[in-house]
């Protein structure tokens, strides 16, 4: 148990260490931002979970993310960064649940699952709604089909 709380509270260690270094707003400490982003974004949940039971590592790691809550205020810092930032404190809050799921290939039963899923959860009103423009679109596609035979013909 001992070598686990060790191995616990040097990885903490290491990332706030590296967030409190000194804060020269350098191309390389912008790299390690995001390189601990990246990091909590993979290995967060793990980490939280392993820090609370770890007093020491606890106070690390809550320290890591006050530091991450100042730099997502810094105006001094780029968007880019002080967002990234702010994704991190986000998904901690969000208890390391993201807030987009990650796209992935469906089968077309599965699209017509959801598709139908969704149609069932909206009113009849706004069901036709819906309908009426998938008629409208397709009709204008006939409409750019029928158009361009006609300019091929002609020509």
């Amino acid at each position: 148990k001992q070598w686990y709380q060790r191995r616990v509270r040097g990885g903490v260690q290491s990332a706030t260490n590296i967030l409190e270094c000194e804060r020269d707003r350098s191309a390389v400490y912008d790299r390690w931002i995001e390189c601990i982003a990246k990091l909590l974004t993979t290995s967060g949940p793990k980490l939280n979970h392993m820090s609370s039971e770890c007093e020491d590592a606890r106070a690390l790691f809550n320290g890591c993310f006050r530091t991450f809550l100042e730099l997502s205020a810094d105006p001094r810092l780029c968007n880019r960064l002080r967002f990234l930032t702010q994704d991190i404190l986000a998904l901690r809050n969000n208890h390391w649940v993201p807030r987009r799921a990650r796209p992935t290939p469906q089968t077309i039963e599965a699209i017509h699952l959801e598709y139908n899923r969704e149609l069932e959860a909206i009113t009849e009103e706004e069901q036709v709604a819906v309908l009426a423009r998938r008629r409208d679109h397709r009709n204008k596609k006939r409409i750019r089909r029928n158009e361009q035979k006609r300019d091929d013909e002609m020509c």
